[in-house]
């Protein structure tokens, strides 16, 4: 279960429509949860209301949009995680701390930027099937370029994203 909300980096357009189409088509197929591409910059954030709001306004203006690579397709036993790709580049630690500290939180120790494909409880001989299919390499350039807060309380199908926020517009 997810607590609190969530700060999210969104892939530029193309990529974003192209990624979130992946996306949909695997979890039609495998029967898991639709969500839209992102990459989870912080979660947990316990902050509320226009405070919560004001916030990520002003982390938006300071963060630069980030130029990373989508390395490599892999497979964990977490839910959330079940298949996704590493995101490499862009200084996203540097990221993930600025925005801990504008949320008022000590940032996690360990942060490991990746974008998932596939959410929900598959067997590993599953994954391993749809890896071949998508390929495990991608070293796919990507820029990530905007903020979105997102409640994700409950399933992802009862997630509510606000609008998103273009970095370093400010």
């Amino acid at each position: 279960m997810v607590h609190g909300h969530a700060l999210w980096l969104l892939p530029e357009a193309p990529a974003f429509t192209r990624l979130s189409a992946l996306i949909a088509d695997l979890a039609q197929a495998e029967g898991g949860p639709p969500f839209e591409a992102h990459v989870t910059l912080l979660s947990g954030i316990t902050v509320e209301g226009e405070d919560l709001t004001g916030r990520v306004r002003a982390l938006a203006r300071v963060l630069a949009p980030a130029g990373v690579v989508l390395t490599r397709a892999r497979q964990r036993t977490e839910f959330f995680k079940a298949l996704f790709l590493e995101v490499e580049g862009g200084d996203l630690h540097g990221a993930h701390r600025r925005a801990a500290a504008a949320m008022g939180m000590t940032p996690p120790a360990q942060y490991r930027p990746h974008l998932s494909l596939l959410y929900g409880d598959f067997a590993p001989a599953t994954k391993d099937a749809i890896l071949d299919r998508i390929g495990r390499r991608w070293d796919e350039p990507c820029l990530l370029d905007r903020l979105a807060l997102v409640s994700p309380q409950g399933p992802p199908s009862s997630w509510v994203r606000a609008p998103t926020l273009t970095l370093g517009a400010g």
